[in-house]
């Protein structure tokens, strides 16, 4: 198996077949110098990436339910009261403790575990299913800054393209969901082809 595991995503470099976006995102830095996004072995700033990061499986990813209902309703899964406050206890804590003193989760710049979390809230923020972030303002700022981002538009093109999950629609959710991902694949393959071919990492 792939990466060592059945599931994705999953990264092959070489020799190399990772799965899990923390380990692939650890190893992508580490392959290619790339210090300011995770810092260096032995410093503060990698220190708190790696603490987010592992804090991350059992907390930020909780966000995920709120959505399995609307993409999965085969699984006949309904959002429980528990999910929602589990959520909010997650809010709560990236508000007043990882989003605390700087505008990034591990200090005044941005990195991998900014790019981690955030891709938790894009799912559920883009698709209107998180409306109480506003009662957050640090997270809501921070969301806010991630959308700023070079290629952000380019590369959240399926969810804008999807929408709203919480809105009635006379399009069937599979042929949404189909529709919405081979829009986005023809945006991401514009966008890869507009870098030189001899790009470099």
């Amino acid at each position: 198996t792939r990466g060592r595991t059945s599931t994705v995503p999953v990264l092959e470099d070489g020799n190399v077949a990772l799965s899990e976006s923390p380990a692939i995102l650890s190893y992508l830095c580490e392959r290619h110098s790339w210090d300011s996004m995770y810092g260096t072995p032995g410093s503060a700033q990698k220190a708190v990436v790696d603490s987010y990061m592992h804090w991350h499986h059992s907390h930020t990813r909780k966000l995920a339910k709120l959505q399995v209902s609307k993409i999965r309703p085969d699984l006949k899964y309904v959002t429980t009261e528990k999910d929602i406050t589990d959520v909010n206890e997650v809010l709560q804590s990236l508000e007043e403790g990882w989003l605390q003193d700087d505008g990034f989760i591990a200090g005044s710049e941005l990195s991998i575990a900014d790019m981690l979390a955030y891709e938790e809230f894009t799912q559920v923020t883009m698709t209107g299913l998180l409306p109480q972030l506003h009662e957050y303002p640090r997270v809501k700022a921070w969301v806010d800054r991630m959308a700023q981002l070079p290629y952000h538009d380019e590369v959240h093109h399926a969810l804008t393209t999807l929408g709203s999950l919480t809105e009635p629609s006379d399009t069937p959710l599979p042929k949404r969901l189909g529709g919405a991902t081979k829009s986005a694949m023809a945006v991401l393959k514009e966008l890869q082809d507009s870098f030189p071919a001899d790009a470099k990492l």
